[in-house]
């Protein structure tokens, strides 16, 4: 049976009848609902509000009504971007309600790309999964995944070290992906895929690929030889001043840490053979189920969502 589809005017309208006094559209669906859902269950016990997570495959294509529903960023920019216009113009008679649409901040950023429309959160990093790596506690999360002790996953990780550590390995890779990015190299995949210069995902950057790579990169975009290496330049001061201010985070694409943990753990003897049973989606749950939002995130998201405009 086809879904009935409706434009995004009428889509919004009918939230009227919601119950709801916030909703908070997220972009994905396994890790966003997650964290978000930690940031809605703390903001409704403080404030009082009821809070209703979505999803964004829930919302009708703005650009494209007749094509029905629409999920990811894009559709979470243009809903954002109408309501915005639509409350300026006219009261819409949603008595109030707070409307948000949560998107990763991915390299928005770095391209000066930023949305400056009032019912938009981005991430503080390069998406959901930073957050969820960067403040959770490997060792209670995984360890239940992996059917082990605290104690034997402690004495695994700590033998390669922080696992950001591990992921400033891929900083050749993430050069690449800002080159690709800049020059508009479409058809190699970088931040779409897993390091190709890293082998294994928690070893070190392979210098040979790494120039074989940018030779790869070169051949794309046809520039001259000089000019290639300028945007080179640039990306590589980008990353650097990144990892130097304690940034990396910012352009290191968090679902990258679940191919750096599944690496690191499939090569420990004696977890290797329980990292593979779970795979990368088990370790992910692990993730999800120990993650406790920090203060400082909280508080932004927090702003975020006050901001937000009051339809």
């Amino acid at each position: 049976m086809t879904r009935l589809r409706h434009r995004l005017k009428a889509y919004l309208v009918a939230l009227r009848m919601t119950g709801y006094d916030t909703i908070l559209y997220v972009e994905g669906r396994d890790n966003d609902p997650a964290f978000y859902g930690a940031v809605a269950k703390r903001y409704q016990v403080e404030t009082g509000r009821q809070v209703d997570l979505r999803m964004a495959t829930e919302l009708p294509n703005a650009a494209l009504p007749a094509a029905g529903g629409a999920g990811g960023k894009q559709a979470l920019l243009r809903a954002a971007m109408f309501l915005e216009r639509w409350c300026a113009n006219r009261a819409i008679g949603l008595s109030g309600r707070e409307i948000a649409f949560c998107v990763d901040k991915d390299i928005d950023e770095i391209e000066g790309k930023l949305n400056n429309c009032r019912g938009l959160i981005y991430t503080r990093l390069h998406s959901v999964e930073n957050h969820l790596v960067v403040a959770s506690d490997l060792v209670r999360a995984l360890a239940p995944a992996l059917s082990a002790t605290e104690q034997l996953v402690a004495r695994e990780l700590n033998t390669y070290g922080n696992i950001q550590l591990l992921a400033q390995n891929w900083r050749d890779w993430v050069v690449c992906c800002l080159v690709a990015v800049a020059l508009g190299i479409k058809d190699v995949g970088t931040y779409s895929r897993s390091s190709p210069v890293n082998a294994p995902p928690h070893g070190p950057a392979d210098q040979a690929l790494v120039q074989d790579f940018h030779l790869l990169l070169r051949r794309k975009c046809g520039l001259p030889v000089a000019d290639f290496d300028l945007s080179l330049q640039r990306a590589f001061q980008i990353v650097d001043g990144l990892l130097q201010g304690g940034r990396f985070d910012e352009v290191f694409k968090g679902k990258w840490y679940g191919d750096i943990l599944f690496s690191l753990l499939n090569s420990c003897p004696v977890l290797g053979s329980a990292c593979r049973s779970a795979g990368k989606g088990g370790l992910w749950i692990g993730i999800r189920a120990a993650f406790m939002i920090p203060e400082g995130d909280y508080r932004y998201y927090e702003a975020g969502i006050r901001n937000s405009a009051r339809a």
